[in-house]
This record gives C-alpha cells, sequence and structure tokens, in this order.
C-alpha cells in the first residue's frame, strides 16, 4: 500500500508560510509493532491537473481498496463516522462518535471503499471509552479514541498495524473518510466512495481548539480541501520502514469558526488523535 506524494510540490509553497520553525521534531520511542502492510513500488506522481475534483472536501474517490476501513451504519442505512480494523475482533473510531448512546443500533460495514454495500457487515457487542475523555470538558476532548469489539471475527481479516511511535513532524500522510462533500456545515450529504486527501502531518502547524502535542497530531490538506462533518474516526495513514500504519484518528478541526459559528470545512488545519499515545492503551484491551 503506496501512500501518495502527489502534492509535495505543492505543499511545499502552500504550507511552508505557516509552520512554526522554533518547534522541533516529536521525542521517538522504539516501535513496539513494525509488521504491516507491505508498500507496493512507488506510485506515478500525479500533477495537480490529475487530481479529481470530488470532496472530503477536496479529495478523490479512493484508488485501491483498504479492507482495514470500517463505517458506522445507522438503523436508517445512513453512514456515520469511520474507522479502522486493527484486529479480526476490534474496530477502532473516534471517542466522540459513540460516547453517549450517540452508536446504538448502529452496526459496522468493513473492508469495502462503497459505504452502502460489499465488505462485512458486522454488530458491534461492546463499546471502550478511553476513561480520560469527557466531551462535556473542554480539557479533555483530546483523548478522543474508542475502541467497538465486534459480535464475530471478520471473515480473512486485513488490520492495519498500529505503531508506539509517532510520525516525524514534516510528514506526509492519507487520510480517509465518507464524510460531507461540502464545505458549509451541513450543506450537502457524504460520500458514497471513500475519499482519500493527501496531508502533511506536523505539530507545528499552529493547530488551536484545545489541541494537545502529546496526544494529537496536526495536519494540513491542501487550501480549501481538508476532512469535513462526517469524517471524524477515520484514518490518517503515515509510513515508515516501508510500511504503512495508522498514524491517527480524525477528531476535530484544528480552528474555530467565525462569530462562534461552526468552522468551514477546508480552511485550516485539523486535529487527528495520536494512535502511538494510545497504544498501551489499546493493547491492553485487545490482547486480554
Amino acid at each position: 500500500m503506496r501512500l501518495r506524494k502527489s502534492i509535495a510540490a505543492l505543499f511545499a509553497a502552500a504550507v511552508a508560510p505557516v509552520l512554526i520553525a522554533t518547534a522541533g521534531p516529536a521525542a521517538a520511542s522504539e516501535d513496539v509493532d513494525t509488521s504491516g502492510t507491505p508498500v507496493a513500488e512507488a506510485d506515478t506522481l500525479i500533477s495537480d491537473a490529475d487530481r479529481v475534483e470530488t470532496m472530503v472536501v477536496g479529495g478523490r474517490d479512493a484508488t485501491q481498496d483498504y479492507p482495514f476501513i470500517a463505517t458506522l451504519i445507522r438503523p436508517d442505512g445512513s453512514l456515520g463516522c469511520s474507522g479502522s480494523l486493527i484486529d479480526e475482533e476490534w474496530v477502532v473510531t473516534a471517542a466522540h462518535c459513540v460516547y453517549g448512546g450517540r452508536a446504538d443500533g448502529n452496526s459496522l460495514r468493513v473492508g469495502s471503499i462503497n459505504g452502502h454495500e460489499g465488505g462485512t457487515v458486522v454488530d458491534f457487542t461492546e463499546i471502550v471509552i478511553h476513561p480520560d475523555y469527557d466531551d462535556s470538558e473542554v480539557t479533555r476532548i483530546d483523548m478522543d479514541i474508542a475502541l467497538l469489539r465486534l459480535e464475530s471475527p471478520v471473515p480473512d481479516a486485513q488490520p492495519i498495524t498500529l505503531q508506539a511511535r509517532r510520525p516525524a513532524d514534516d510528514q506526509y500522510g492519507l487520510l480517509l473518510g465518507w464524510g460531507q462533500q461540502c464545505a458549509e456545515p451541513g450543506g450537502c450529504g457524504q460520500a458514497d466512495i471513500l475519499q482519500e486527501l493527501d496531508v502533511l502531518i506536523d505539530n507545528r502547524l499552529g493547530c488551536e481548539s484545545g489541541f494537545n502535542s502529546e496526544t494529537e497530531l496536526c495536519h494540513v490538506a491542501a487550501h480549501g480541501t481538508g476532512p469535513c462533518y462526517g469524517d471524524s474516526g477515520g484514518p490518517v495513514l503515515a509510513e515508515r520502514s516501508g510500511f504503512t500504519y495508522l498514524a491517527g484518528l480524525t477528531a476535530r478541526m484544528g480552528y474555530p469558526g467565525v462569530d462562534g459559528a461552526s468552522p468551514i470545512c477546508g480552511q485550516g488545519v485539523t486535529i487527528a488523535t495520536d494512535v502511538s499515545a494510545h497504544y498501551s492503551w489499546i493493547q491492553s484491551h485487545i490482547r486480554v
């Protein structure tokens, strides 16, 4: 699985002015899990003119299968948040997607880039929310991560790899999601086909909205593009040593709206839960 570097030149020009140069790369610990999905041969670089103008906002239809991708399916058949299969019986997503009964009656579709067909549809029997998450307290929204135990193992499961070391600053990644397809809050529906979006991961980008650099990642896409409402919980993928791994979970926009209104998508940086910061917590549940 190869992560695209197609907008490296674009980011170099568009993102560099907002970098905070005084911060250095995050300290790295040893990887606990270095196995994972092998990276294919390098893709041909894609020019700006070749980018598909579909939305995440501003992404493209998935260019390959993602056997670990998951989406919540509401009782009426509409799509909820996204998630990632990390074990044949466990999916990880954002806590705010399932907190306070918000996922009651939902099921999961795993392994299909079409949110309405294919893959494996399975119920989940347990929701494990990080004990330090509480969306009623602004100072604690950074622990935005939850685990869903599946009712039965996914056949021929191909989970995404986890690592215990966060991505370095100034690293490219790939965001996936089925979120709203236009920038204005509530202005349109979600995608039917999974969307991809190239992002730059760098905690010096100036994320706001209660950003915690110890447990979260800050990333940005090309101007006018970015995750939107409905992309929550979806994966932010990165590469290390030739393997693709789950670096983050889309959590919230990293900039405020105007005059207290909800932010308009694609206008700035985005915050993702740093999966490596919760590696031990995840392992303590899925390995019992």
